[in-house]
Protein backbone atom coordinates (compact mmCIF):
# COMPACT_ATOMS: atom_id res chain seq x y z
CA UNK A 1 0.00 0.00 0.00
CA UNK A 2 1.14 3.55 -0.76
CA UNK A 3 0.04 6.68 1.10
CA UNK A 4 -0.61 10.33 0.32
CA UNK A 5 -2.03 13.18 2.38
CA UNK A 6 -3.19 16.13 0.33
CA UNK A 7 -6.08 18.53 -0.21
CA UNK A 8 -9.64 17.33 0.27
CA UNK A 9 -10.88 17.96 -3.27
CA UNK A 10 -8.43 15.85 -5.24
CA UNK A 11 -5.23 13.88 -4.67
CA UNK A 12 -3.75 15.16 -7.95
CA UNK A 13 -1.04 17.82 -8.08
CA UNK A 14 -0.91 20.71 -10.52
CA UNK A 15 1.46 18.53 -12.59
CA UNK A 16 -1.31 15.96 -13.13
CA UNK A 17 0.09 13.25 -10.90
CA UNK A 18 -0.01 12.18 -7.27
CA UNK A 19 3.11 11.03 -5.43
CA UNK A 20 2.76 8.36 -2.76
CA UNK A 21 5.13 7.04 -0.11
CA UNK A 22 5.42 3.44 1.01
CA UNK A 23 5.84 4.67 4.60
CA UNK A 24 2.66 6.34 5.88
CA UNK A 25 4.45 7.99 8.82
CA UNK A 26 6.65 9.97 6.42
CA UNK A 27 3.67 11.78 4.87
CA UNK A 28 0.82 11.81 7.41
CA UNK A 29 1.30 15.54 8.13
CA UNK A 30 1.11 16.82 4.53
CA UNK A 31 -2.62 17.47 4.23
CA UNK A 32 -6.08 16.92 5.68
CA UNK A 33 -7.21 14.12 3.35
CA UNK A 34 -5.70 10.64 3.24
CA UNK A 35 -5.41 8.73 -0.02
CA UNK A 36 -4.22 5.21 -0.78
CA UNK A 37 -2.90 3.55 -3.89
CA UNK A 38 -2.62 -0.23 -3.80
CA UNK A 39 -0.03 -0.66 -6.55
CA UNK A 40 -2.59 -1.93 -9.07
CA UNK A 41 -1.42 -1.54 -12.66
CA UNK A 42 1.84 0.02 -11.49
CA UNK A 43 5.02 -0.50 -13.50
CA UNK A 44 8.41 -0.54 -11.79
CA UNK A 45 10.47 2.41 -12.95
CA UNK A 46 13.37 0.07 -13.72
CA UNK A 47 11.15 -1.71 -16.24
CA UNK A 48 10.74 1.61 -18.08
CA UNK A 49 14.44 2.28 -18.59
CA UNK A 50 14.57 0.97 -22.18
CA UNK A 51 11.54 3.07 -23.13
CA UNK A 52 13.02 6.13 -21.43
CA UNK A 53 16.38 5.65 -23.16
CA UNK A 54 14.71 5.27 -26.55
CA UNK A 55 12.55 8.36 -26.06
CA UNK A 56 15.51 10.35 -24.77
CA UNK A 57 17.56 9.43 -27.85
CA UNK A 58 14.76 10.89 -29.97
CA UNK A 59 14.66 13.95 -27.73
CA UNK A 60 18.41 14.48 -27.96
CA UNK A 61 18.14 14.71 -31.75
CA UNK A 62 16.02 17.85 -31.39
CA UNK A 63 18.13 21.02 -31.50
CA UNK A 64 15.61 23.25 -29.71
CA UNK A 65 14.41 23.77 -26.16
CA UNK A 66 10.83 24.90 -26.57
CA UNK A 67 9.68 22.56 -23.81
CA UNK A 68 11.81 24.02 -21.01
CA UNK A 69 13.92 20.91 -20.45
CA UNK A 70 17.02 23.14 -20.37
CA UNK A 71 19.56 21.55 -18.01
CA UNK A 72 18.09 18.08 -18.49
CA UNK A 73 19.01 18.18 -22.19
CA UNK A 74 22.67 18.03 -21.12
CA UNK A 75 22.15 14.65 -19.40
CA UNK A 76 22.62 11.21 -20.84
CA UNK A 77 19.74 8.77 -21.21
CA UNK A 78 21.06 6.82 -18.22
CA UNK A 79 21.10 10.01 -16.15
CA UNK A 80 17.49 10.68 -17.15
CA UNK A 81 16.56 7.17 -16.00
CA UNK A 82 18.18 8.04 -12.69
CA UNK A 83 16.08 11.19 -12.44
CA UNK A 84 13.00 8.98 -12.30
CA UNK A 85 14.47 6.69 -9.64
CA UNK A 86 14.50 8.89 -6.55
CA UNK A 87 16.17 7.41 -3.49
CA UNK A 88 13.70 9.21 -1.22
CA UNK A 89 10.42 10.17 -2.87
CA UNK A 90 9.35 12.26 0.14
CA UNK A 91 12.41 14.49 0.38
CA UNK A 92 13.37 14.61 -3.29
CA UNK A 93 11.38 13.12 -6.12
CA UNK A 94 13.84 14.54 -8.68
CA UNK A 95 12.39 14.16 -12.21
CA UNK A 96 8.85 13.81 -10.88
CA UNK A 97 9.24 17.20 -9.15
CA UNK A 98 10.24 18.98 -12.38
CA UNK A 99 7.11 19.96 -14.26
CA UNK A 100 8.74 19.93 -17.68
CA UNK A 101 10.55 16.62 -17.24
CA UNK A 102 7.52 15.01 -15.65
CA UNK A 103 5.42 16.17 -18.61
CA UNK A 104 8.02 14.80 -21.01
CA UNK A 105 7.84 11.39 -19.30
CA UNK A 106 4.05 11.40 -19.49
CA UNK A 107 3.84 12.44 -23.15
CA UNK A 108 6.78 10.45 -24.58
CA UNK A 109 6.83 7.29 -22.44
CA UNK A 110 3.88 6.66 -20.15
CA UNK A 111 0.79 7.76 -22.10
CA UNK A 112 1.81 6.06 -25.39
CA UNK A 113 2.21 2.79 -23.46
CA UNK A 114 -1.02 3.26 -21.42
CA UNK A 115 0.98 3.37 -18.18
CA UNK A 116 -0.82 5.29 -15.45
CA UNK A 117 1.29 4.48 -12.38
CA UNK A 118 5.03 4.18 -11.79
CA UNK A 119 6.48 2.34 -8.80
CA UNK A 120 9.68 3.82 -7.37
CA UNK A 121 12.01 2.21 -4.81
CA UNK A 122 10.06 3.74 -1.91
CA UNK A 123 6.80 4.98 -3.38
CA UNK A 124 4.62 5.44 -6.41
CA UNK A 125 3.60 8.16 -8.83
CA UNK A 126 0.05 7.86 -10.14
CA UNK A 127 -1.31 9.69 -13.19
CA UNK A 128 -4.87 8.31 -13.15
CA UNK A 129 -7.12 9.47 -10.33
CA UNK A 130 -9.38 6.42 -10.72
CA UNK A 131 -6.56 4.26 -9.31
CA UNK A 132 -6.56 6.26 -6.07
CA UNK A 133 -8.87 5.75 -3.11
CA UNK A 134 -9.70 8.45 -0.59
CA UNK A 135 -9.88 6.88 2.87
CA UNK A 136 -10.21 9.83 5.24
Amino acid sequence: MYYRFYGPKSPMSDYGHAMFAANRDRVDHYGPAEYHYDGRDGVKVEDLYDLIREAWADESARPYDRDGLGYYRTLSADDICGCFTPTDIVDGADGFDCGELNQWLWERVLYPQSIYAVLTPDGAVVYEEALIERVA
